[in-house]
């Protein structure tokens, strides 16, 4: 997985994957150069280079590794409450789930899918890609 980062200051006038072949004298070990992670928040001391965008991100900087499982093509309302859930829905209180019990994901699911794509798009029930996964241990 891709994010935003930075490096160390020092490195930003080498490409991100030439990074691990510059010798740093102040180190006594080869050691891999520090990366910043925006997604933890702005760093708070460091002599850090700009955020640089997720799409330049070396492999070797990479904190998440994901291996596809798999990959299909279904209708947006085909989802099961096991995807749902899977795509990280969790189960608060909501307007539409009073006394509704057993669909809860799918139902929040439902709120999210308009909330980012505009009412009633859920009704259109467009064709949606479902890809599987899972994460790699280092």
């Amino acid at each position: 997985m891709r994010e935003r980062w930075s490096g160390e200051h020092w490195l930003s006038n080498v490409k991100p994957k030439d990074r691990l072949l510059v010798p740093n004298e102040n180190r006594i070990v080869p050691l891999t150069p520090e990366t910043w992670y925006w997604a933890d928040g702005d760093p708070i001391d460091g002599d850090w280079e700009r955020p640089r965008p997720s799409i330049h991100m070396p492999r070797w900087a990479s904190r998440i590794t994901l291996e596809i499982t798999g990959i299909r093509v279904e209708r947006l309302l085909d989802i099961s409450e096991g995807d749902a859930k899977a795509e990280g829905i969790t189960t608060e209180q909501s307007s539409l789930t009073e006394g509704i019990r057993g669909r809860e994901h799918r139902i929040f699911f439902r709120e999210l899918w308009e909330k980012i794509n505009g009412p009633g798009s859920w009704e259109k029930n467009p064709w949606v890609w479902v890809v599987e996964f899972w994460r790699v241990k280092a």
